[in-house]
């Protein structure tokens, strides 16, 4: 009876703690079927931990000045998660799963400037009752509100029998709108998203967990125990880049022309996109796959030939950025994406898209790719000097000098030879704003400063043995096999998100550390062809969050209260 007695405690306890241990759900049977972008975290706190584990965060660290992000270690962490007592932010954190979804990419024109509008919400299983997270809740998005739009007031509502808590800013251009279901939360920037999550939720609408792509990619890439996993489904891809390709050349989608030439091309080449961030060396590794339709990938695979050991090309930290390409004939490769594009999309799209891939290398001088690259092979590189500016030089490899010096002479003039006493002919635009250097072996193109000065840096490599600066090479993994590696210095997006955090803690990055994020390693970019599209991985200091981040945090902060 005494063992009993002893045990029965024992025994209730187990009990209880598996009746309160959060259970994890599937956050896509959230998500409306309909969803452009879906983005899911399963364990926030894992993600917390891989961040501020970061060498960037380190520096933060050594600087004396990091504000206290973290959530319970260890024992205490699990403890917080499995039975839900302790402080509620710190239950929250240990106990969630959150889930983005974007609906629509919304671009209103006003004047010269384009506002986008992305309709998104934010979804949170809390795994914890409604009676403990509501008042926590509201308190954050009160300080958010309050820092957004001050003159905003709460507005108490209901959809279909759940409550909600509406905020509107000045002439109610901005809002924030959360529902509270038991022990989810939906947040968004409108009430029509905020409607669509709720129905999804009672099952009174589709979900995006019918979508059994979705469901292989998220298990081929183990979604589940990524830091983050990213899905675009292939019916809506078209619409993401009808959406967005005109953003990025500054046009608003509400062009119906655009939107149906661009939705209609890439219906018809791209399929879904995959996104996974995991914690690589001291950084974070975000890989992307983007599916291309099977048969434009069997007519560009001879063309583009199989990947190729990438090998980091001599470089010194002057370099802000520099991408190497590696095809088997650069002008087969050329011919073939235009010639997959043309027999996919009506003439009108295919003019379009054509001369699109023309300006990609128009930049250069080149106004005839086909005859520029019948006379070059790979590699062929990029190179940007300048962070603060756009120009970028091209380097490539010669294979026919007099078919190149022909070619260059319809449009410009001979300069000269090189200062260096080499055989390289120098040719200058009308305008004098384009260079060409040319020899036997090399072609290098660009704005004559950056000429200039890439001529220099090569110098420099000469009395350095060609070492490389281990700042550079610190992501590159021996055996890499792809076909275009890109090296970028991503200190001003480290820089960025830094003081976005350290803003919403009424603190300031010092003269110090800024220059400190400078020593951070170089972010490697490998992308490579494959039998179902595109694999582009990026391994850089803080990934995407270092973009994802500052978009959660007002530009300016009031001051908080004790």
């Amino acid at each position: 009876m005494l063992i009993l007695l002893a045990v029965l405690p024992l025994f209730m306890g187990l009990i209880w703690i598996l009746w309160v241990r959060p259970k994890s759900v599937d956050m896509a049977q959230f998500a409306p079927a309909n969803s452009l972008l879906y983005l899911e975290v399963n364990a926030p706190a894992d993600v917390l931990a891989a961040l501020t584990n970061t060498d960037a965060w380190k520096l933060i660290i050594e600087n004396g000045n990091a504000p206290a992000l973290s959530v319970a270690n260890g024992w205490r962490q699990r403890f917080v998660r499995i039975t839900g007592i302790g402080p509620i932010h710190s239950v929250i954190m240990s106990r969630s799963q959150l889930a983005v979804v974007v609906t629509s990419f919304g671009a209103v024109e006003s004047g010269d400037t384009l506002n986008v509008k992305p309709e998104a919400a934010l979804i949170l299983e809390t795994h914890t009752s409604e009676r403990r997270i509501r008042a926590p809740v509201e308190g954050l998005l009160e300080k958010f509100v309050a820092a957004t739009y001050p003159t905003a007031r709460a507005e108490r509502d209901m959809i279909d029998g759940v409550s909600i808590v509406q905020w509107r800013g000045p002439n109610s251009k901005g809002q924030v709108v959360a529902a509270f279901i038991g022990s989810l939360v939906v947040i968004g920037n409108s009430r029509q998203i905020v409607e669509s999550c709720v129905a999804v939720a009672r099952r009174r609408a589709a979900s995006l967990r019918s979508n059994t792509d979705m469901l292989a990619a998220r298990n081929s890439h183990d979604g589940v125990n990524a830091l983050l996993f990213g899905y675009v489904p292939a019916e809506n891809s078209s619409k993401l880049v009808s959406t967005g390709v005109p953003i990025l050349i500054g046009q608003a989608p509400a062009d119906p022309q655009f939107r149906r030439l661009a939705e209609n091309a890439a219906s018809k080449l791209i399929g879904s996109l995959t996104w996974t961030s995991r914690p690589f060396r001291g950084g974070i590794e975000d890989r992307y796959d983007i599916g291309i339709a099977p048969d434009v990938v069997q007519e560009l695979r001879p063309h583009v030939g199989q990947p190729i050991a990438m090998i980091p090309p001599a470089l010194t930290t002057d370099y802000y950025s520099i991408s190497q390409y590696h095809f088997k004939d650069p002008l087969a490769a050329w011919q073939g994406l235009k010639t997959s594009i043309s027999r996919r999309v009506d003439t009108v799209a295919a003019v379009i898209l054509n001369t699109t891939l023309r300006s990609s290398l128009s930049g250069y001088g080149i106004e005839e790719p086909e005859r520029f690259l019948g006379a070059v092979k790979s590699p062929l590189k990029t190179v940007r000097l300048d962070q603060n500016g756009e120009r970028r030089l091209l380097v490539a490899t010669v294979t026919d000098r007099d078919k190149l010096t022909r070619l260059f002479a319809l449009k410009m003039r001979l300069k000269g030879t090189s200062a260096d006493g080499s055989d390289t002919s120098v040719m200058e635009s009308a305008d004098g704003t384009l260079y060409v250097a040319l020899n036997e072996s090399q072609v290098i193109m660009g704005h004559p400063v950056d000429v200039q000065q890439y001529y220099r840096l090569i110098g420099e490599l000469v009395n350095q043995d060609d070492k490389q600066p281990t700042q550079i090479t610190h992501y590159v993994e021996s055996g890499t096999r792809g076909h275009i590696v890109t090296y970028a210095n991503d200190a001003d997006r480290v820089r960025g998100c830094m003081t976005a955090i350290m803003r919403a803690y009424q603190r300031e990055i010092s003269h110090e550390l800024d220059s400190r994020f400078n020593e951070l390693p170089y972010a490697v970019t490998e992308t490579t062809f494959t039998q179902q599209g595109l694999t582009r991985i990026t391994r850089s200091p803080l990934g995407q969050f270092s973009a994802l981040i500052p978009l959660l945090v007002p530009n300016e902060i009031p001051p908080l209260s004790k």
